[in-house]
């Protein structure tokens, strides 16, 4: 199985600015704050939440931050 699109360092300092709880649009907002050049991959990749897509970037950012 090859590296994941969003390695545990990217996801790290999103998740450390993240309050107690916190929606997955909440995160998806910081992390393409923080790392924009990735968003703009992930999103070309899966588009978005609603864009028609059974798996977007928001499922993918879902399942990485799954334990």
């Amino acid at each position: 199985m090859g590296s994941p699109l969003v390695s545990d360092e990217q996801l790290e300092p999103v998740i450390q600015e993240m309050p107690e709880a916190f929606t997955i649009l909440d995160f998806a907002t910081a992390f393409e704050r923080l790392h924009a050049t990735v968003w703009a991959h992930l999103e070309e990749r899966y588009g978005l939440y609603g864009s028609g897509t059974r798996y977007s970037v928001m499922t993918y950012l879902s399942n990485r931050m799954s334990p």
